[in-house]
C-alpha cells in the first residue's frame, strides 16, 4: 500500500480487551511484544502504580525505544546473545525476581512459547497469581463472527474476549505455540517427523 500525505485512511478499532493495570505488576515482554507493554508501563506510571518489567530481545539491535528503556529503573533487559543486559530469555529471570520480591501479578506479551512459559511459571509458583497474556492472531472480521482468531480447545475469540486473556481463561488452549490459521482460514500443514534409521 502506498500512502502519501493527504490520503484518506480507514481505521477500525480498538477491539477486544487490553491489559488491566494493577499495583505490583511484573511485565514480561518478548520481541515486538514489548510494544504494548510500553503503553501499559506508561499507564502504570501515570497511575503511580509500582511495577517491574522484564524486556527480552534476541540481540541489542532488536531493542526498540532503547534510550528510554535503559533509563527506566523498573526495567531488566535480557538478550539471548548477551549483547545487551543479562544473557538469556525473559522468562529465565522470573524466578530471581520472585525471590527478591514475590510476584503478585504477571502481564506478558510476546511469542506464544514465551506466553506458555510465563503461564507455566505462574502455575508452578502459585496458581493464584493473576496472569494477563496478550495473544496475536490473524483477525478478519474483528467482531467475533468469522472464527478466524479462535483459540482451539476453548473457542475464545482473540478479537472479542482477547487479545489479553487471563491465565484461567486459557487453561484449555490446545494449540500453544503451534502455527495458527493464515489469511485463508486454514492451518499450515504439520511437519512430518523425520524417521531415522
Amino acid at each position: 500500500m502506498n500512502v502519501k500525505a493527504g490520503d484518506w485512511v480507514g481505521l477500525r478499532g480498538p477491539f477486544g480487551n487490553g491489559f488491566q493495570p494493577m499495583e505490583g505488576m511484573v511485565l514480561v515482554g518478548g520481541g515486538i511484544g514489548n510494544a504494548p507493554l510500553r503503553y501499559l508501563a506508561q499507564c502504570l506510571r501515570e497511575e503511580k502504580l509500582l511495577f517491574r518489567w522484564v524486556i527480552g530481545v534476541k540481540t541489542a539491535e532488536d531493542l526498540a525505544f532503547r534510550d528510554e528503556l535503559e533509563t527506566m529503573p523498573e526495567c531488566t533487559i535480557v538478550s539471548e546473545d548477551g549483547s545487551i543486559g543479562k544473557k538469556g530469555r525473559a522468562v529465565d529471570v522470573l524466578a530471581a525476581l520472585n525471590d527478591s520480591e514475590p510476584i503478585i501479578v504477571l502481564a506478558a506479551s510476546g511469542p506464544e512459547p514465551m506466553l506458555l512459559a510465563v503461564h507455566g511459571f505462574a502455575n508452578t509458583f502459585s496458581p493464584d497469581i493473576p496472569v494477563q497474556l496478550s495473544f496475536e492472531r490473524y483477525m478478519k472480521c474483528a467482531v467475533g463472527l468469522c472464527g478466524q482468531c479462535c483459540l482451539d480447545g476453548t473457542g475464545l475469540r482473540v478479537c472479542v474476549e482477547g487479545p489479553v486473556l487471563s491465565g484461567h481463561q486459557v487453561q484449555g488452549v490446545t494449540e500453544w505455540g503451534r502455527p495458527h490459521r493464515g489469511p485463508s482460514g486454514r492451518r499450515p500443514p504439520q511437519k512430518q517427523a523425520v524417521q531415522h534409521e
